[in-house]
């Protein structure tokens, strides 16, 4: 917990851990899209304004990390650890860690990242299958190919751990548009979410963020940040005609709330 703190307070980081209030699905069962209603009590050391998004950092499913490691480094267990003075950790951090929060081992590969595992391959044929880029398309359709399932695809290249960490692009954060008014809804921050899926031939795939919020649940906690939004909002007395579907309603819903709170105080509305 600790080399967490280190990473995620970082420079370029600054993000806050919040607890989650509640997780709550919004369509029936039978509805084919899954929109959730996410409750954060983000408190008054994360203030935002009208029409802010919230920028969260997912990580991948530590189950998941285990069984591509134990795979990738037959000698592996949950006690490896590594020493570091790279992302923000001074010291020594856990390769489980790296591999959860840290590194993108599930998202998709990018050119770039198959040129440099391809320094690694001594098959020449091999080599040539990675540097094809025909090869990465047709198994981005075929299986959704992800970066650990390329590692172990081409498993004789093998890069060391060390070079894995600088190859492997870090997580990025994903940004949600809030859909809380702060004045009307002083330290919770509320967010409209679509649990959004995609398909290839092997079936359907759900991106690294949403499937985490999907397995969320009160108490959990997440780690974030507030964005600036880039909606300007409008003034309460301003009339306002919105328009917007599934997910996209969320700084609408904003700007509704915060003309029901301006009412109800009494101010002039549009």
């Amino acid at each position: 917990e600790r080399v967490l703190h280190m990473y995620y307070n970082s420079d370029g980081m600054n993000a806050k851990v919040v607890p989650i209030l509640s997780n709550q699905k919004m369509c029936d069962e039978k509805y084919n899209r899954d929109f959730r209603t996410i409750r954060l009590n983000t408190g008054e050391s994360m203030p935002y304004e009208l029409g802010d998004a919230l920028e969260i950092f997912p990580h991948n499913d530590p189950q998941k990390v285990s069984a591509f490691l134990h795979e990738y480094c037959p000698d592996y267990d949950e006690r490896t650890v590594v020493k570091i003075h790279d992302f923000g950790i001074d010291g020594e951090v856990s390769l489980g860690t790296l591999f959860t929060y840290v590194l993108d081992l599930f998202g998709k590969p990018s050119k770039h990242f198959m040129q440099q595992l391809a320094t690694f391959e001594t098959d020449e044929e091999e080599k040539k299958t990675i540097l094809d880029l025909n090869f990465l398309k047709a198994e981005a359709k075929r299986t959704g190919i992800t970066i650990a399932d390329a590692l172990l695809r081409f498993k004789k290249a093998h890069p060391p751990i060390p070079v894995l960490l600088s190859i492997i692009p870090r997580i990025k954060p994903r940004a949600y548009s809030i859909a809380s008014a702060p004045l009307a809804s002083k330290n919770v921050t509320e967010l409209l979410v679509l649990i959004d899926t995609w398909w290839c031939d092997e079936g359907e795939r759900v991106g690294l963020t949403c499937d985490m919020l999907r397995q969320k649940v009160a108490g959990d906690h997440l780690w974030c940040r507030m964005k600036a939004g880039s909606m300007d909002p409008p003034d309460p007395e301003q009339p306002v005609l919105c328009a917007g579907i599934g997910s996209g309603l969320a700084p609408h819903m904003a700007f509704l709330r915060d003309k029901v709170r301006a009412a109800e105080a009494g101010e002039k509305v549009g």
